[in-house]
């Protein structure tokens, strides 16, 4: 899915993209974080563990929840051409998409103590990301066409596993145990 210049569709109407105008790296991973001109050299700002330890409590689940579903059961229905599965998994009452607003959350809550930061609005593009293209799995799976899902089923992978990267830097002993990449 497209995003439009007042990014109807996505979760976070404001997200990185949005407020900057430009993408970010596909896979933040590979390309370091340095790629991104709007995040401080400074590093993160600073949120007190109890905050990062609520939220953690709160929407942690969902969101491994989420992970677990799009790493395992979705990449195997995508493999499979199981297209009712699919569509299923990728709809807006699945698992993954019922963990993507508390990933959007969670990483806000985490990254901006006192307002939204470039760091958060960068984990709500990932997010956003990620629900973009669970929309274009449905669309391949309606198409039954496996190159467009497998490579939706990718480019959302990339998505999550970027939001994923960057939160576990945040995420210490204290807090909690970090998410798992797919």
């Amino acid at each position: 899915a497209t995003r439009d210049l007042f990014n109807r569709g996505a979760i976070f109407g404001e997200d990185y993209w949005y407020k900057y105008g430009k993408e970010p790296p596909r896979v933040l991973k590979d390309a370091g974080l340095t790629s991104v001109e709007e995040l401080s050299s400074e590093g993160l700002p600073f949120v007190r563990v109890q905050i990062r330890y609520d939220a953690y409590k709160k929407y942690a689940d969902r969101i491994a929840a989420a992970c677990q579903r799009y790493g395992t059961d979705l990449r195997t229905a995508v493999d499979a051409k199981d297209w009712d599965k699919v569509r299923e998994l990728a709809g807006d009452k699945g698992d993954i998409a019922l963990g993507l607003r508390p990933a959007g959350i969670f990483s806000t809550l985490v990254l901006s103590p006192d307002s939204v930061t470039p760091e958060a609005y960068l984990m709500r593009y990932y997010v956003n990301e990620v629900q973009f293209q669970l929309r274009d799995l449905q669309t391949a799976a309606g198409a039954r066409d496996g190159g467009a899902a497998k490579e939706a089923y990718g480019l959302g992978r990339d998505a999550l596993n970027s939001w994923i990267f960057f939160v576990n830097r945040v995420i210490n002993s204290r807090v909690g145990e970090k998410f798992e990449e797919i």
